[in-house]
């Protein structure tokens, strides 16, 4: 299932505004067809469980076909580790890259989460990237008189560096 993660509604709660909620619904569902070329919708939202969020705005979903599911209780990382990802992917992809189609979209996600598990450098994790072995400590090369070699990742976006 691909979720689709919808901006707070502001004033719902104190309003319980049926028609804001279908604004709002229809705001998230037309970015979500714009980005991805979704059709059908989206078969499930995540959402936090703020009470901002009314049954009103589940109803709205609902009614589409479209499954609600809530972040864990009592888990505020949830959120947070989402929206980290969510803006890495933009700013080190999405923003840079015009989409095409689902299809494009799952290509370019698929080469961006190898490079990104496999070779990009993570500053939490010493700068080794998460399928590295940790047990291993990483080897220091000395470049002096030895050459760089690049390789162009996603068209060259993106760019992986080796000693040759």
């Amino acid at each position: 299932m691909r979720p689709v993660e919808a901006a707070k509604p502001s004033m719902m709660a104190e309003r319980g505004d049926r028609a804001r909620a279908e604004a709002e619904y229809r705001a998230v569902l037309d970015a979500e067809i714009w980005v991805l070329g979704a059709d059908p919708p989206a078969p499930c939202l995540i959402r936090d469980r703020d009470s901002k969020y009314t049954q009103a705005f589940d109803d709205v979903f609902g009614s589409e076909g479209i499954q609600i599911i809530k972040t864990p209780p009592q888990a505020p990382r949830a959120n947070a580790i989402c929206e980290r990802v969510v803006g890495t992917l933009r700013r080190e992809l999405l923003d840079r890259i015009l989409i095409v189609g689902p299809g494009h979209l799952r290509r370019i996600l698929a080469a961006y989460t190898i490079h990104y598990n496999a070779c990009r450098p993570h500053q939490s994790l010493d700068q080794r990237h998460p399928d590295a072995d940790t047990a291993v400590p990483a080897p220091t090369i000395d470049l002096t008189g030895r050459r760089i070699k690049r390789s162009p990742i996603l068209g060259g976006l993106i760019n992986e560096y080796e000693a040759a």
